[in-house]
């Protein structure tokens, strides 16, 4: 699928702003990689989820 040309330098933009600040927390060393902030990310969902779906299964 062909994006107009607009749509294309906004993805690219956002994906650099992204990478600058992966690399800004990583400077800073709030985060020791990129994948950290993804990892915790899927961990706290599917902590969520579980947590959820633990609590309407005991209620019933």
């Amino acid at each position: 699928m062909v994006r107009d040309s607009y749509a294309i330098k906004t993805h690219i933009f956002c994906s650099l702003q992204a990478f600058i600040r992966l690399e800004k927390m990583r400077s800073e060393e709030k985060i020791s990689n990129w994948y950290e902030v993804q990892r915790n990310l899927f961990t706290n969902v599917v902590r969520e989820y579980i947590v959820n779906n633990l609590t309407s299964t005991c209620d019933a």
